[in-house]
């Protein structure tokens, strides 16, 4: 089990991480809690889907993509501040996501049922307060 907290002033953001009853060899859900600027996070839990082929793939890739958009926002934040409207830049992060996840299916060659997962995404504004789901 993985418990852990993080602050992102005024938030308080709390978190278990455990392996369910159905899976007996690892967890297979994923947090993460991405920056992509200096005062905006993306937070999203992935969870495998029952009907799908090894899901705990799907969630794992779906993780990494998340991670590799939400730094590559971060460094890019600094040449040019990307928008603060959480909207948009939800509506941005998922239509790189999807784009990521075409390209990763048609290069690994991958059916759709190994790609269905469960994706709980937020954008929060850790200045101002506000949040988009």
């Amino acid at each position: 089990m993985n418990d852990s907290s993080f602050h992102f002033k005024p938030f308080w953001l709390h978190s278990i991480l455990k392996i369910g009853s159905f899976h007996t060899n690892f967890c297979e859900d994923f947090l993460i809690h991405e920056p992509v600027s200096s005062n905006i996070q993306v937070l999203a839990v992935m969870d495998g889907c029952t009907m799908g082929k090894e899901s705990v793939f799907a969630s794992l890739l779906v993780n990494k993509v998340l991670r590799k958009i939400c730094k590559t926002m971060f460094y890019q934040d600094f040449l040019s501040p990307i928008s603060d409207n959480l909207e948009i830049l939800l509506q941005k992060i998922l239509g790189d996501l999807f784009q990521e996840l075409k390209y990763q299916k048609n290069r690994l060659i991958l059916e759709a049922q190994e790609l269905l997962s469960t994706l709980v995404i937020s954008v929060i504004d850790t200045q101002n307060t506000k949040h988009f789901v």
